[in-house]
C-alpha cells in the first residue's frame, strides 16, 4: 500500500522548517523578541501551496 507513507514524508519534510525567537539584551531592559523562519526549499513551498498553507509574510526568512 504505497499511499500509507505519503502523509508521513510530507510532514517529514515540512517539519524541516525550523522558527526560532532571537531575543537580543537591551541597555534599557526592553524585551526584543523576533520571530525567524527558515526559508523553505523549493520543493516545501510547493507542498504548502498544494496544502493551502503559508507562512507569515510579516516574519524574516533566514538561511540555515
Amino acid at each position: 500500500m504505497p499511499f500509507a507513507y505519503r502523509p508521513r514524508k510530507t510532514f517529514a519534510e515540512l517539519q524541516q522548517i525550523s522558527s526560532v525567537y532571537v531575543v537580543p539584551p537591551t541597555p534599557a531592559g526592553i524585551t526584543i523578541r523576533k520571530r525567524c523562519v527558515s526559508r523553505p526549499t523549493d520543493h516545501q513551498a510547493i507542498l504548502l501551496q498544494r496544502l493551502g498553507l503559508e507562512l507569515h509574510t510579516h516574519i524574516e526568512f533566514a538561511d540555515l
